[in-house]
């Protein structure tokens, strides 16, 4: 579970081979022994392929949060400078859009929903009916 880093990046953009990556950041916050507050920050790269690719691409901006379920493997690599890294890379298998409900997402902006409208009513018919006369029902 976390926060999308930045907007996803389609790979390749035709529907049986939609492929998309985008980078997930989680975030724990605690409070020490020497009572002050700590902070950790962990990105994992998530990749997304097919429908679960366009959904992503379609719906999540840079931001929102989401609960992602996958398969994890992580690669070792050294930098041209000698440094030894791991990379995580979740390969989505299940998304879960969380946050406000109210929240709807365009691909280019977060924005709260406005309630629908309401059409409006007129009111309802008046009879005037005086005393001795036959009533219109």
């Amino acid at each position: 579970m976390g926060h999308l880093a930045r907007d996803p990046v389609l790979s390749h953009p035709t529907p049986k081979s939609s492929a998309v990556d985008f980078p997930l950041v989680s975030v724990r916050r605690w409070k020490g022994r020497d009572k002050q507050m700590k902070e950790e920050v962990c990105q994992v790269d998530c990749h997304a392929t097919g429908r679960k690719a366009q959904i992503v691409k379609q719906y999540l901006i840079k931001g929102r949060q989401v609960l992602i379920t996958g398969r994890l493997e992580s690669d070792n690599y050294t930098t041209p400078s000698g440094a030894w890294r791991v990379r995580h890379r979740v390969f989505v298998e299940r998304i879960q859009f969380l946050g406000d409900k109210a929240e709807t997402v365009t691909p280019t902006t977060v924005r709260k929903a406005s309630p629908p409208k309401r059409p409006k009513t007129q009111p309802p018919p008046t009879y005037d009916v005086g005393v001795g006369e036959d009533l219109p029902f």
